[in-house]
This record gives C-alpha cells, structure tokens and sequence, in this order.
C-alpha cells in the first residue's frame, strides 16, 4: 500500500490504559509495530503517565505530535478534553458497553467521541452501539477494524512450576482481576464438578493481574476455599500464550468485552473457547462452530463436558477457529486499515502546520530582505 511522505513523516502517539498482559496493551502494540515499520516516529504511552493535561500537552508540544490514537474514550478523557492536535478513539469495551450505562459517564464518553477526529469500534455490534448513542454522529467518521492477533509462545515449564498433573484437563481463563471480567463467575460450579472423583484431573486455571485490589482481595480469599481452581498471577505475553496453547479450552467468563484478545489468541493457537454469551463474545464465536457459547455456569459445565467427549466437535471447532483467524483478523488487514486512518488523521494537521511553516518562513524572508535593503540605502547615503 503506498502511502503519502506526509504520513510517513508524521509522529503519533498511542495512549490509553495500557497494563502490560491487558488487551489494550495488546492492541497498542501492535499498532505501535505497524507505524515503526513504516518509518514514523512513534511513541506508547499510558495514559496514567501522565500528571495532568498539562502534562501531557506538553509531551505533545516537545515531542512534536502530530496526532494522537487513544484506547478507551472514557479512561483517556482527560487528556482528550483540550488535547491540541486531531485524535482518533478506539473503543476498547467497557467505555463503550459499561461506562455508558451511568448518565454522567455516558455524557463524558459522548463529548470525547464528538470531539474525535474518527472512532474505531472492532465489530458491527459496537459500529451500532455507537450509532445508537449517537444517531446524528457522521457514520463516515466511524470505521470498523476487527482486532487481528499474533501469538508467540515461549517455553514455560508451568505445570511443573505451580505443580499441575501434565496430563491435567486444563481449562483457562486469561483476565484481570476486576468486576466486568467476571473471573469468579464459574469458579464455584467448577469447584462443585471437581469434587466429583471423574473429574480431578480438570484444572481451571486463571491468569491475570490484579487491577481492583478490593476484588482481588475477595476473588483470592474465594479461591481459598475452592478445589481444583488456581491462580497463576500475571504472566509474560509469550509464558500466557504457552499457558493457552497447552490448556484443553479456554475460558471468558465477562460481563463485557469489546472484542477478546485472548480468544483470538486460542483460535489461532488451535484451541477451543467456551464463552459467556455477551454481544462481544458472540461477534466472534459462533456456536457449535467456531467455539462454544454458554449463559449460566450450569451451562458452561454441559459444554465443558461436551467438548470432553466429542472429539469431532473439538477437531472441529480448532479447524473453523483457525480459518476464521486468518479470514477476518489478519496482521496484514489491520495494519492496512490504521495506515488509511491515520492517513486522514494526520494530513488536515500536517497540512495546517507545514502552511502556518511556510507563512512564518515566508514573513522572515521579507523580514530579512526589508532589513538588508535599509542596509544598502544605508551606505548609499
């Protein structure tokens, strides 16, 4: 794809939460790796690195940005409300599904969003959740990217180091700790199933950091008191993904996602998802086809079963996640479709600047010129 010098020459940050492990910070690196083989300066940062606006339109002043690509409209939006150059919001998830369920949050992630240059949403159902919150918003300024996923597993003896049976039947569920992942959703229907003596050699593993201390308080306190259930803690982007590639299934258990990084990940790593049934979720897995959907733990355990016994189903189910992987959520697609956005992006800004360069070059030339000629007629006297 050729692109423009102006956007090759045009220097972007990329902001948001962005907690190492999360899927944000998952989202901003591979963004951050498309403009860098491109030849742009460009710079990620979390938004909690910065103090205050101040702070950060400083950053954006001495460091020369020409436009900024933020996650999260909500938790950016500070930064966002005077922010000095164009800026483009992608939605994450919980701004867009759970921020704008309160009134004066909702306000909050409406003014950001019209005060954006573009929005991104990752699937149709956010593209017309948006339009729902906003039904007068320019639609041409909405574009729908599907989050692409790469893994890279790195060895990483885990069974041998939380001393887990290699013959284990594991089952993971990759979040962090806090409400809107849900992550003690199954854990007592699981702990309930283990206890039945065919079924010990399941694990339900849970990996993930701490984000909410006060949930993680109660969800560690909660697993004292649970078998067959543990918590690995947070682990590297490469150990995660080995974790997932030797897991019998992988388990969301949210009550809201945008788009899950982590089942893109298993789909690609060969591995079936059983899912919480959640717009979200059921953008991606389609059921009895590319994953498993469920609405109540009970149901999670008849899945969890039948994925145990059918092993057609199971070969199935990898076959058509994988397929659908390179389908719809390839790296090539994505970088594509940021380059055009950003493209737009950064030229009204570019554009504007290079002209307010040239006005000032062009006014110290007459400048130069007035003074050199006062100079002449001043020896000519």
């Amino acid at each position: 794809m050729a692109l423009s010098l102006d956007f090759a020459d045009s220097c972007i940050l990329i902001t948001g939460p962005l907690t190492e492990g999360s899927g944000n910070y998952s989202t901003a690196r591979r963004i951050l790796h498309y403009f860098e083989q491109n030849g742009n300066q460009c710079f990620s940062r979390n938004v909690s690195d910065f103090e205050s606006p101040s702070d950060f339109q400083e950053f954006i002043t001495s460091e020369r940005i020409d436009c900024v690509l933020a996650l999260h409209a909500f938790k950016c939006r500070t930064v966002l409300k005077d922010c000095p150059v164009p800026f483009a919001v992608i939605f994450g998830g919980t701004d867009l599904n759970e921020n704008t369920k309160v009134k004066a949050d909702r306000e909050v992630v409406i003014k950001i969003a019209l005060s954006a240059k573009f929005l991104v949403v990752f699937s149709d159902i956010m593209y017309e959740k948006v339009v729902s919150l906003m039904p007068h918003f320019d639609r041409q300024r909405i574009w729908t990217i599907p989050q692409a996923v790469k893994t890279y597993p790195a060895y990483y003896d885990w069974h041998k180091e939380h001393r887990i049976e290699d013959d284990a039947v594991v089952f993971t569920l990759v979040a962090g700790l806090r409400p809107v992942k849900d992550p003690l959703f199954l854990v007592r229907c699981f702990s309930d199933w283990w206890k039945n003596n065919s079924n010990q050699k399941t694990v339900f593993l849970i990996v993930g950091p701490k984000h909410d201390k006060g949930f993680s308080d109660i969800f560690l306190e909660t697993l004292r008191r649970s078998l067959g259930v543990r918590y690995l803690g947070p682990l590297s982007i490469p150990q995660t993904h080995q974790v997932i590639a030797d897991s019998f299934a992988l388990v969301n258990s949210s009550v809201s996602e945008g788009m899950s990084t982590a089942i893109l990940e298993a789909m690609e790593l060969g591995v079936p998802v059983i899912a919480r049934n959640i717009p979200g979720n059921a953008s991606i897995v389609a059921h009895k086809e590319t994953g498993l959907l469920y609405n109540e733990p009970k149901e999670f355990l008849e899945m969890a079963e039948l994925l145990m016994k059918d092993d057609d189903l199971r070969i199935s189910l990898i076959e058509n996640g994988r397929r659908q992987i390179k389908e719809r959520h390839s790296w090539e697609t994505e970088k594509c479709r940021y380059f055009e956005l950003m493209k737009k992006l950064c030229s009204d800004n570019l554009l504007e600047n290079r002209q307010s360069v040239e006005k000032s070059s062009m006014q110290n030339k007459d400048s130069k010129e007035g003074g050199h000629v006062e100079s002449i007629n001043g020896c000519h006297r």
